[in-house]
């Protein structure tokens, strides 16, 4: 072929490609030039993502206009050129009702293109395939206790076994201590199982609920401890439901391993969960073929003293990566535990609209300490064993003085027990839902559960409390303390109670340190009967274990004031 040829072809395919007009050229002595506009393909938009209008660029050094055709006659903006998401292809899913076996789901919709799951016919509000179920009343209740009909269930609450293994000290322990809490059989059974033992043999319970720190994780290093406690407890023949304390998450096993244990003994009711926590679950307690009430079990967190093992798991709670971003957001639950009790008792109530609610806890919330405090302030002339500040928060010295609520005149019939302490230790609190930690204002997740229709709140922790009390129609319950280990409830022999480490000398006799006093420990559990009729619970009472309180003349303790 001819070069002029080639040409001429060379020529023809520009042309093609781009077209020449006249456009304002300042660089141009003339002041205009033809337009070397080269097409821009377009793009087709999708409901993911926006597409692109087809145009033409002037490709002149100095100009770069945009235009709309070919003849560059429909100059158009960058943003012209950008075409909106389509719509998308939506189908919709109508609603079905869940029952008590099967879930069911929420009205929803799906988009063909994309596969994305939407809440609303506009495809404002997206959510996951997960958000549209909706659970079935089984699914809900993660364990079922059935009570015959014929009498009232009872459920035994211990608090705070604590068990030590000095051998495994890696903490600070005086030297009866470590002799005291040597690790062996006949230990733990002085200092703890014998007193369990007695009191499910005595009170016959259908459950048991164990409240936190059942040992002392930083003496429990290879977690044996832990091990026997859980097979212990698996000889009682009852169905048992422990929730972590702040100590438990201490040992170097860690917590995926300690919640293993529980799930893995048969008569353990316990559920670790998949949110922030060690063991967020619930029980149903079911009587005459109905749902009488749910325990709602969880980790209040506050593992200050969390071993890295149960960091680990990123469930574990501590400072760094609460969900407030408080310092103090380690104590309490945490944003995901709140919603998790919110919608599940919710669901729970769509099928049981009349279900009774308990909350099992190991750290009691401010609402607590502001009802025992409320309850028998009045009756007692002053704040009874609360030092509260100008600003109205309970402040860093405790009263060193007990309270009776059964010996207080004008007392709520079934208010029980002993209220030795009740104060916020410094740095950390011993409450926690307070006004700017775990909400804006003071009882924040205290109001949602009370919203619920929560009627009573199961807690430990401070160990030397033992009170129930009924304020504002709830009931508020320290479990008695299990065990001899840590700082332990006694009578003095001048009848007095206090609390402290409780050690024997050698004639057996419970002492103090020193040996010069000589106290009769209070060690046992409280017993919760419910009304086999409505679900309601009756009056609580405490069993003191033979060897302890019921040595005690208690006729002393039912005077008519404090």
């Amino acid at each position: 072929m001819k070069i002029w040829k080639r040409l001429a072809i060379g020529a023809l395919s520009v042309m093609m490609l781009c077209s020449t007009v006249a456009c304002g050229d300042t660089e141009n002595a003339g002041g205009d030039h033809q337009h070397r506009a080269v097409r821009r393909a377009g793009i087709t938009p999708t409901c993911q993502k926006t597409g692109k209008l087809e145009h033409w660029e002037c490709i002149i050094d100095g100009c770069g206009k945009l235009f709309a055709d070919s003849a560059c006659s429909q100059e158009i903006s960058k943003t012209d050129t950008v075409l909106p998401k389509a719509a998308h292809a939506l189908t919709n899913h109508a609603k079905v009702e869940a029952t008590e076996t099967e879930h069911g789901n929420i009205e929803y919709w799906t988009c063909g293109a994309c596969g994305k799951y939407f809440e609303d016919a506009l495809a404002k509000n997206e959510i996951t395939q997960a958000d549209t179920v909706d659970p079935s009343l089984i699914s809900l209740v993660d364990f079922h206790i059935t009570i015959p009909d014929d009498r009232d269930p009872v459920i035994l609450q211990l608090g705070d076994p604590q068990i030590i293994d000095s051998d495994q000290a890696t903490g600070t322990l005086n030297d009866k201590a470590k002799e005291m809490w040597k690790w062996g059989e006949d230990v733990l059974e002085e200092h703890c199982y014998k007193y369990i033992r007695e009191t499910v043999e005595e009170t016959n319970p259908d459950l048991i609920l164990v409240t936190g720190d059942i040992i002392y994780g930083s003496y429990d290093v290879n977690g044996r401890v832990l091990e026997d406690f859980v097979a212990f407890m698996e000889t009682l023949d009852v169905k048992w439901a422990p929730i972590m304390g702040n100590h438990d998450v201490e040992s170097a096993k860690g917590a995926d391993w300690q919640c293993q244990q529980y799930e893995n003994a048969p008569n353990c009711l316990f559920k670790q969960g998949d949110i922030m926590g060690n063991g967020n679950y619930t029980i149903g307690i079911m009587q005459g073929g109905e749902l009488r009430r749910v325990i709602v079990n969880m980790d209040t967190n506050g593992c200050t003293g969390a071993s890295q093992a149960s960091k680990n798991n990123g469930q574990t709670v501590h400072h760094g990566n609460n969900s407030y971003g408080k310092p103090f957001g380690t104590y309490g639950l945490q944003k995901d535990q709140v919603k998790w009790f919110n919608d599940t008792v919710k669901g729970i109530q769509k099928f049981v609209p009349d279900v009774k609610v308990s909350f099992h806890l190991h750290i009691p919330m401010n609402a607590a300490a502001e009802a025992f405090n409320n309850a028998y302030k009045d009756l007692t002339g002053n704040n009874p064993v609360a030092s509260v500040n100008a600003a109205g928060k309970f402040g860093n010295t405790a009263v060193t003085r007990v309270l009776y609520p059964e010996r207080i005149a004008g007392h709520v019939d079934g208010d029980i027990g002993t209220l030795y302490w009740l104060w916020q230790g410094d740095p950390v609190p011993d409450f926690w839902d307070t006004a700017g930690v775990h909400g804006t204002v003071d009882n924040t997740i205290f109001n949602q559960m009370k919203a619920l229709g929560t009627d009573s709140f199961f807690f430990g922790h401070m160990h030397s409390n033992s009170a129930s009390i009924v304020y504002d129609g709830i009931r508020f319950q320290y479990g008695q303390k299990c065990s001899t280990y840590d700082t332990t409830q006694f009578i003095k022999d001048d009848g007095s109670i206090s609390y402290g480490n409780i050690y024997y000398d050698a004639e057996g006799r419970a002492t103090n340190y020193d040996g010069t006093e000589f106290f009769t420990p209070l060690v046992g559990g409280t017993v919760n009967p419910m009304d086999k009729d409505t679900g309601e619970w009756k009056n609580p009472y405490i069993y003191y274990c033979t060897g302890a309180g019921k040595e005690v003349d208690w006729a002393q303790y039912k005077k008519a004031s404090a």
